[in-house]
């Protein structure tokens, strides 16, 4: 008789053969902390350094009565160094040989020097890397001190930021979470609520270009984790304001302010900004008829003016050292004004055929609400935890333009018309994540999220005709769109033979939707589709810092609901920009490469996007409509640089670039639009003493394409003057951004029976005046504290 063998017990004897390799390689190093007169010292620091360069390997605090645990060590000899305020640090020689090492009890003993104060520093890296993450450690960096968030990102390796405050990596939209929630904001609210934090607030900023299975399948741009500082003790705060000039009467003024009220089990925070902002802005462009051999030349000048309020109030609740409570509110007013004067002129062979004017205005008011619980239990000292996240999110956004035409000559109609869009969103989403670290080699994580959108958008367009408004059919419409999206996900991360390390994880999204029409009877669309998301990482340690590795990826990228407004925006009467509520997600293999070193990376790879979302336009007679379509796919590959650290005390380099070629593959198999692009980003910190720095900084983008669009070359520099006073409570700068006045957006569109182009020039060389204050009692309390010797070992 034959017996089949069970491939599933296979694997899981085959697993458990491993782990018993893994435990067996490694050791636990187990002791207590005690005074000279045997009394238990709690909160005692016991770091596990490297015999041959003293860095750091593992650490950990001893407990209330004294004890401590350093698992999963690597076999080896190590110095073992405990430590706490008032005596002398101990060192010990240890080799760990065996599975289990108790080093029984450690006795300190007072110092023999009398402290009138203690200050503790933690020097770490700038940049370091932890398993499939670097991470930029603000607090060691320059930009520890009067930057907010955005700026920040700005400098931080790997991440780009264009000109309309996009985050992106590699030329996509990056996923950017805080604490390790994900955020329910994008474009310029987040953007908005990252200016609003603080660099002094911001603890590092972990950077994924490969996505892990613990985050949404649609987070294909790379993955950015703000780990913010944990609320100070006391009473702390910030007043904020600038002035951005622009030159004759365009600028941008901001005010604002946070503070934080917090205990020991509990913190209470909030923050306030307001902005007020004026600009402009001049286009030129043209559309060449390849039929009819006419051109139509536009020169439009803009008027923006923006109102925004933007509130959050949240506090933290620790009721046992295992638990955390977390609860966090925030909310953005917007109101934006565009009005538009554009003079157009069309043109056969030179000969004027006819000349009119567009008045056109736009108001969009948008409100966005935004709250987040979140519930955190830490199961274990090595690191394991259960997260709860529960989300909502609000949106209501109304935006309504009219626009009237007239002409010189006669060959086109004057009209009037008028377009009304009006969309409510609501976003709930409820998270769960287990980690669950088994000593110091293996992770494994594993989680479930579900996500309800429900949404309603109507579009009204009327045309003014005989002193009454008339509604345009085949343009007015309304919907409502739903969607759930269930998701689960499973990963491992392991470290075996000391030097390498590999990471396996695989998500699963299935997605429910629904879209029914309000105004034609048609049966509703209906999709319920489940898709897999695997994902792997490997690396290997070289040797001081160095390592190599490759990772691989599939994501998928859901349309923006920005792209699925049923939205018609008129630019003139021969230009319109229409939404597309018939979108579907593009979907994204990635596969990469690379070398770290300490102060440097290269990485090589290559993205592929089926189904990708690409703008086209489309005529009408002589009308041009521009709007986004699923067609074709699109690859890119190349390599991406990063230099970054002190070249000396004074001087601190951070140096992104990359080149990379993309191209351009329709549904016969056909490659277009193919250039090779380059780009630079430099940025300079000087220290000209301990108040006085300078920062400069600029880039270079050479020309690149998409499908059916090319760009132009963009570069521009910075120049940022900061000045601190009062023992850095109070803090100055001088911006001066694109300082040249380079800053042009020049693109062409090419299609096969015409072809359009276009020059925006903003308002982009500015100079602003900034001014912050940090108020703190910290040190009152501090010092309250320090009466009670139990008080200040639960602080450490």
């Amino acid at each position: 008789m034959i017996h089949r063998q069970n491939p599933k017990l296979f694997f899981v004897g085959l697993l458990l053969c491993l782990c018993w390799q893994w435990a067996s390689a490694q050791g636990t190093i187990t002791g207590r902390v005690q005074d000279e007169d045997s009394q238990p010292i709690a909160y005692a620091n016991v770091a596990l350094l490297a015999l041959e360069n003293e860095e750091l390997v593992q650490g950990s605090i001893t407990d209330e009565v004294g004890a401590f645990q350093l698992a999963g060590v690597a076999k080896g000899q190590y110095l073992l160094l405990t430590s706490f305020v008032g005596y002398a640090d101990q060192r010990d020689t240890i080799d760990v040989q065996q599975q289990v090492i108790s080093l029984g009890i450690i006795v300190l003993r007072p110092s023999s020097e009398t402290l009138s104060e203690v200050v503790v520093r933690a020097n770490r890296p700038i940049v370091e890397r932890k398993g499939d993450k670097l991470i930029f450690n603000v607090q060691s960096s320059p930009l520890k001190l009067g930057y907010d968030g955005m700026e920040v990102l700005q400098h931080t390796p790997n991440i780009w930021l264009d000109g309309g405050g996009a985050i992106l990596m590699r030329n996509e939209a990056a996923t950017v979470m805080i604490n390790g929630r994900m955020t329910n904001l994008s474009g310029e609210q987040l953007a908005s609520y990252l200016r609003a934090l603080r660099s002094e607030d911001i603890k590092s900023i972990e950077v994924q270009t490969s996505i892990s299975a613990n985050v949404n399948a649609e987070s294909s741009g790379g993955i950015i984790n703000i780990t913010l500082n944990k609320k100070p003790i006391g009473i702390s705060g910030n007043l904020k304001s600038y002035a951005m000039y622009r030159g004759e009467d365009y600028y941008r003024l901001y005010g604002g302010g946070d503070f934080n009220y917090g205990l020991e089990k509990w913190n209470v925070y909030g923050a306030y900004n307001y902005t007020l902002d004026f600009s402009s802005s001049a286009m030129d462009s043209d559309i060449t008829y390849n039929n009819s051999s006419n051109i139509l030349s536009t020169n439009r000048f803009s008027l923006d003016t923006l109102q925004r309020h933007n509130y959050k109030l949240g506090f933290v609740i620790e009721p046992h050292k295992k638990h955390i409570i977390g609860a966090e509110v925030f909310g953005s007013f917007a109101g934006h004004q565009r009005d538009n004067d554009s003079d157009v002129r069309m043109r056969n062979e030179g000969n004027l055929l006819d000349r009119g004017t567009t008045l056109f205005k736009d108001n969009t008011d948008r409100q966005l609400f935004n709250a987040t619980t979140n519930y955190s239990w830490q199961l274990d000292t090595l690191g394991s935890s259960l997260k709860v996240f529960v989300d909502y999110a609000q949106q209501d956004y109304d935006r309504s333009n009219d626009a009237i035409s007239f002409y010189q000559i006669g060959l086109y109609e004057d009209n009037t018309e008028r377009n009304q869009t009006d969309s409510k969103t609501e976003i709930f989403s409820l998270q769960s994540d287990l980690t669950k670290q088994f000593g110091s080699s293996l992770k494994w994580e594993s989680g479930i999220k579900y996500t309800y959108t429900d949404r309603t958008n109507a579009l009204r367009s009327e045309l003014f005709s005989d002193n009454v408004w008339k509604n345009i059919e085949d343009r007015t419409t309304a919907f409502v769109y739903q969607e759930q999206i269930l998701a689960a996900y499973s990963s491992v991360g392991f470290s075996f033979r000391e030097k390498n390390f590999v990471k396996l994880g695989l998500r699963v999204e299935n997605t429910d939707l629904e879209r029914i029409d309000l105004i034609e009877s048609v049966p509703p669309v209906l999709q319920n589709y489940t898709d897999w998301f695997p994902s792997l990482y490997y690396s290997r340690d070289l040797h001081a810092k160095h390592s190599l590795f490759v990772s691989y990826s599939r994501r998928m990228r859901r349309p923006s609901f920005n792209l699925l407004n049923n939205n018609i925006r008129k630019i003139n009467d021969f230009r319109f920009e229409l939404g597309n509520p018939d979108l579907q997600p593009e979907y994204v293999n990635k596969w990469e490469v690379g070398y770290n070193a300490s102060k440097q990376s290269i990485i090589a790879y290559y993205n592929r996007t089926n189904e990708v979302i690409n703008g086209i336009y489309f005529l009408e007679g002589d009308v041009a409509f521009y709007k986004k379509f699923n067609a074709g796919a699109q690859v890119q590959f190349g390599l991406d640089y990063n230099r970054f650290g002190n070249l000396y005390k004074w001087w601190y380099l951070k140096i992104s670039g990359g080149l990379y070629h993309r191209k351009f593959i329709d549904e016969e198999g056909q490659e277009s639009f193919q250039r090779t692009t380059a780009r630079i980003n430099v940025f300079n910190n000087f220290k000209l003493g301990k108040t006085v720095s300078i920062d400069l900084s600029g880039y270079y983008v050479s020309p690149h394409e998409d499908a059916f669009y090319v760009a132009a070359r963009r570069y521009a520099a910075d120049i940022v003057l900061q000045k601190t006073f009062f023992g850095k409570t109070l803090i100055t700068r001088l911006h001066l951004r694109d300082a040249f006045n380079t800053l042009v957006y020049d693109n062409e569109r090419v299609f096969p029976n015409f072809r359009t182009t276009a020059s925006v020039k903003p308002l982009t060389r500015t100079i602003t005046f900034w001014v912050s204050y940090n108020f703190s009692n910290r040190g009152e309390v501090s010092k309250r504290k320090n009466k009670s010797k139990n008080g200040v070992r639960g602080r450490l």
